[in-house]
């Protein structure tokens, strides 16, 4: 984990399709959808993303971000109007 930080991103990926590669044993020409395909990975962008709105929600329900982003998301009364899965964390927005 500490060998990506301060890594460029460009280099992250070609590291990651070179790891892929030798893991398929599938030759250079081969595409990089391809490539994520076959080793059931996802591209590095998809994965940088998905991990900064995971942080931005858990900062939200912690509230250490600003206020306006905690309002987005409100922390359930009683009230709510239809069964949810996690209905006693967080009710729908309205």
């Amino acid at each position: 984990m500490f060998l990506w930080y301060g890594m460029d991103v460009q280099l992250r990926i070609l590291i990651n399709l070179y790891a892929a590669r030798i893991v398929t044993s599938l030759p250079t020409l081969a595409s990089k959808e391809f490539l994520y395909f076959e080793t059931g990975l996802e591209p590095f962008c998809e994965f940088q993303r998905r991990k900064a709105k995971i942080i931005t929600i858990h900062k939200m329900n912690i509230n250490t971000v600003p206020q306006y982003l905690c309002d987005t998301i409100a922390i359930t009364d009683k009230n709510v109007r239809y069964k949810t899965r996690n209905e006693e964390k967080y009710i729908v927005p309205k």
